[in-house]
């Protein structure tokens, strides 16, 4: 039977590259290195970031790092030196635990610092608004976490747009437009997706037609839209 070793001296599926940059998380790093000699098309930039688990040696920049496998790591050396190497599934998949478990973790101590900031930023939208909120606010905690930031973007979109835009006849007309152009109609928003935009429309219609069912309430004044 071959060895590892042996299977390691004839795998060609590698690239190689200098380290322009490392990044230190709690059980690895992550290493982006040049990739002038790497092939896959959808790089554009020159570079491909990596993750590597910690193996006792901490990368640095300017060092050349060998990446065994393009789309399932399986081996990393450092100026020659071998980090790991492996060939079975089942130390892939601890890989891989180590990796998802670190960007958990970061994740959620993210959450934690911006919580109360998305709390005020919470309670300052329309109770319409709040309601499409609640739905993401109720969910398992990294799942939230995961989520709230973008959510009250674009909750905070679709006021904007409500405010510029007033009714929902002119609402609707705007939604037929190229959604990757109508977030140049709005100032503020140009750094909206167009799928996010879509939605802030959306949301923006549904605060709109409260506000009109409110006012067609008899006595009722109304609040006014933004």
């Amino acid at each position: 039977m071959a060895s590892l070793s042996d299977a390691k001296a004839v795998d060609s599926d590698y690239v190689e590259g200098v380290i322009q940059r490392v990044d230190r998380a709690s059980t690895g790093f992550w290493v982006t290195h040049d990739s002038s000699a790497d092939p896959i098309p959808e790089i554009s930039d020159g570079t491909v970031t990596i993750w590597i688990p910690d193996a006792g040696v901490t990368p640095q920049e300017g060092d050349t790092v060998r990446v065994y496998g393009r789309y399932e790591t399986r081996g990393v050396d450092i100026n020659g030196g071998e980090l790991y190497y492996h060939a079975d599934n089942q130390q892939q998949d601890a890989a891989r635990y180590d990796f998802w478990e670190d960007v958990e973790a970061v994740l959620l101590e993210e959450f934690a610092r911006q919580r109360d900031g998305f709390d005020t930023r919470y309670l300052k939208l329309p109770l319409c608004l709040q309601h499409e909120m609640d739905q993401v606010r109720s969910r398992e905690l990294l799942e939230r976490a995961s989520s709230e930031a973008d959510t009250l973007t674009i909750c905070e979109a679709a006021v904007t747009i409500a405010t510029a835009l007033q009714n929902p006849a002119r609402i609707r007309q705007y939604e037929r437009r190229d959604p990757e152009t109508r977030n140049l109609r709005i100032f503020g928003l140009a750094n909206l997706s167009g799928a996010a935009m879509g939605e802030a429309t959306r949301l923006a219609k549904l605060h709109v037609e409260a506000i009109c069912t409110e006012l067609a309430v008899p006595g009722h004044t109304g609040a006014g839209i933004g």
